[in-house]
C-alpha cells in the first residue's frame, strides 16, 4: 500500500497487474479460458515460444527442422559464412544454397568503405579487446535511463550507479572479463518476458506485444561500447545513406516528408510515380542467428566483437512474467536482435543496410528528383523496420518489392502482405509480394492499394497550383527546389 500512495504522491505510473485470466481463439474459432496457474503458465511458454520461432517454416529449414549446412551454427557453417565474407565461396561452397536465393546473399560479402577498402576487424582497433575503465563505465551509466524494470535478479542500474567508487572500480572489472577473456556468466544467460496488451483491459493473449528485459550488468557490458562500434561505421561510411532510424540528427520526421514530397513533386510536374509502404512483423524477434552473423560480417565485424555479440544466441533463458510468478524458461530459436538489448538497434541498422545494397541492385527506374544542381535518384526511405519504396513506374516498384520480399524469406524476416499497402498514380497490374515456403513452393499476395491521402495518412490534398518549398536528403545533401 505505501508503494501506491509514494507513487500517487510523485504522480508516478502505477504498474498495472497482470491478468489471472486469458482467453484465446482455438483452431475452431472456439474462445478457449484459462484461469488456472497451469494453464496460464503453459499459454505463456506456448506463445512465447511460437513467437521466437518454434515450428517456423523456412525455405532453409528442412522437414526435421535442421538448417541448410550454411547456416547453421556448427563449425562448417561459421567457416562457409566466413568464406562469404571474404568473398573466397568456390562454385562447390555455393551448391549448398539453391539457386534462386543466391543473389541475396552475394551482397553479404564485406562492403568497400569511403577509401574503397573492404571492411576488417583492424578497423575496430580494441573496441572488443581492451579493459573497462571507470571513467567510460561511470560516463555511460550517466546517460542511462534509471528506475528501470530489473532482469531476473532484481539487480537496477541505479544500484550500481549509487555504489562508492572503490565497488564501481570492482564492477568495471567484472564486466571486462568478456573482453579480456572472452568469457561470460552463467545468470546473464537469464531473461524475462512481459507480454503487455495492445489494448488496455484486454485479455486477449494474441493481442498482446513481448517485452524483455535482461540482466543489468550485461547490459552495461554491451552497451557501453555500442556508441563506438557505431562511429566506425560512420566514419567509414557504410551506412546506407536511405536509413534514418537510430543515427544522431535522424528523425522519423525525414522519411516521413520524403515521402510527402515526392507525391508532391509527382503531381506538380505531371510525372508518375509509384510506392510500396513495408512493415516488418516482428522485426527484431523473427531475426536468425546466421542473418545477424551475416550482417555483422558484411561491415567486417572481428571475430571477438562476432563472439560476444552472439554469446547467448543458443543458449538463452527466456522466463515469461505472469500474474502467478514467472514460468519454467525457454530457449528462444530465433530473435538474435533481443528487443531491449542495447546492441540491437544498430544491429538491425546493420541487417538493414545489407538489404538496402540487394534493393539498390533491383532499382532500376528509382523516382527521379530535378533540381538546378542536379537529379536527386531515391528509391527507399527506410526508418527501422518500416520502409517506403518508390519507383517511376509499377514495374519499378515491382522489381524492388520482390527484392523484399526475396531478402525477408532468406533471412527469416516476415512479411505480412494484409498489413503493407501501395498507392500509384497511373493504372497497372496489382503489385505482388512473393514468399517461400518450406519446401520451395512459391506463393504471391496482391498488395492493398489506397489513394493518395490515405497512403500519406491525410496529410492534405496535393494540388498542383500550390507552390511550396521542399528539402529533400539524400546521400548526405539537401536538395532544395521552391
Amino acid at each position: 500500500m505505501l508503494r501506491s500512495y509514494i507513487n500517487f504522491a510523485l504522480k508516478r505510473p502505477s504498474q498495472k497487474e497482470m491478468p489471472r485470466v486469458l482467453h484465446a481463439e482455438d483452431e475452431n474459432g472456439d474462445i478457449k479460458v484459462m484461469d488456472t496457474k497451469i494453464e496460464v503458465q503453459q499459454a505463456a511458454r506456448e506463445l512465447t515460444e511460437k513467437h521466437m520461432g518454434k515450428d517456423r517454416q523456412r525455405r532453409y529449414i528442412n522437414k526435421k527442422n535442421e538448417m541448410i549446412p550454411a547456416f547453421s551454427q556448427t563449425r562448417k557453417g561459421k567457416t562457409w559464412r566466413e568464406k562469404l565474407q571474404q568473398g573466397t565461396l568456390t562454385n562447390k561452397d555455393w551448391r549448398i544454397i539453391p539457386k534462386h536465393l543466391r543473389h541475396v546473399f552475394r551482397q553479404a560479402r564485406a562492403v568497400k568503405n569511403n577509401k574503397g577498402e573492404y571492411m576488417n576487424a583492424n578497423m575496430y582497433g580494441d573496441i572488443f579487446t581492451a579493459l573497462m575503465t571507470l571513467g567510460e563505465m561511470d560516463a555511460h551509466i550517466a546517460k542511462m535511463k534509471k528506475n528501470t524494470a530489473p532482469g531476473p535478479s532484481s539487480i537496477r542500474i541505479d544500484h550500481v550507479a549509487a555504489l562508492p567508487k572503490d565497488m564501481r572500480e570492482i564492477v568495471a572489472l567484472a564486466i571486462s572479463l568478456p573482453y579480456m577473456r572472452g568469457l561470460g556468466y552463467e545468470q546473464w544467460k537469464d531473461e524475462l518476458v512481459n507480454w503487455i496488451p495492445k489494448e488496455e483491459g484486454n485479455t486477449d493473449m494474441n493481442k498482446r506485444r513481448p517485452i524483455m528485459f535482461y540482466e543489468v550488468l550485461r547490459k552495461l557490458s554491451v552497451g557501453i561500447r555500442v556508441k563506438k562500434v557505431l562511429k566506425v561505421w560512420s566514419r567509414n561510411g557504410i551506412i546506407d545513406d536511405d536509413n534514418y532510424a537510430f543515427l544522431t540528427g535522424r528523425t522519423t520526421v525525414q522519411p516521413l516528408m520524403i515521402k510527402k514530397m515526392m507525391l508532391e513533386d509527382a503531381a506538380y510536374n505531371d510525372k508518375t510515380i509509384a510506392m510500396v509502404d513495408i512493415d516488418f512483423s516482428k522485426a527484431y524477434d523473427s531475426t536468425e542467428k546466421f542473418a545477424k552473423e551475416m550482417s555483422l560480417r558484411r561491415l567486417g565485424f572481428p571475430e571477438e566483437g562476432l563472439d560476444m555479440w552472439q554469446q547467448y544466441d543458443s543458449n538463452r533463458r527466456m522466463s515469461i512474467n505472469t500474474a502467478y510468478g514467472p514460468t519454467e524458461p525457454i530457449t528462444p530459436e530465433c530473435g538474435a536482435w533481443g528487443q531491449g538489448a542495447p546492441e540491437s538497434p544498430i544491429g538491425w541498422l546493420s541487417l538493414m543496410c545489407w538489404m538496402s545494397a540487394v534493393v539498390d541492385k533491383e532499382a532500376t527506374e528509382p523516382y527521379e528528383h530535378h533540381t538546378s544542381k542536379g537529379i536527386v535518384k531515391i528509391s527507399k526511405v527506410i526508418y527501422a523496420d518500416d520502409g517506403t519504396y518508390i519507383a517511376r513506374t509499377r514495374k519499378g516498384v515491382q522489381k524492388i518489392v520482390t527484392a523484399v520480399s526475396d531478402f525477408a524469406s532468406r533471412t527469416g524476416t516476415i512479411i505480412k502482405p494484409q498489413k503493407n499497402y501501395t498507392y500509384a498514380n497511373h493504372d497497372g497490374p496489382p503489385l505482388k509480394v512473393r514468399m517461400f515456403g518450406q519446401g520451395g513452393e512459391r506463393s504471391e499476395y496482391n498488395l492493398t492499394e489506397i489513394n493518395e491521402t490515405d497512403f500519406l495518412q491525410a496529410p492534405g490534398k496535393c494540388t498542383k497550383c500550390s507552390r511550396r518549398v521542399l528539402s529533400i536528403r539524400t546521400s548526405n545533401v539537401w536538395w532544395v527546389y521552391a
